[in-house]
């Protein structure tokens, strides 16, 4: 082997470096502002249905199936209401 075919050695940081056992603190963003209500659409069936979604629990997925259903049937009638005009 010639020296210009010789593997280089290490000569730098690794690629990678480990993780340090102390890693950095979590710090907390600033509170997050709760929304107040949207305008009003004219269509208070779609809060009530997305309310109903919402409201189901995770392991209800019947109810969430029928509930997302009922959310879907809304905002396809809200869009064809909005077309119209």
């Amino acid at each position: 082997m010639s020296g210009s075919d010789a593997m280089p050695g290490p000569s730098g940081p690794p690629e990678h470096p480990a993780p340090s056992p102390h890693p950095a603190p979590i710090r907390p963003g600033p509170p997050s502002a709760t929304p107040g209500p949207g305008p009003d659409d004219g269509a208070p069936g779609l809060e009530a249905a997305l309310a109903d979604l919402e409201s189901r629990p995770v392991d209800d997925l019947d109810g969430t199936a029928t509930a997302g259903s009922a959310l879907h049937d809304r905002l396809r009638d809200r869009l064809d209401e909005l077309g119209r005009s």
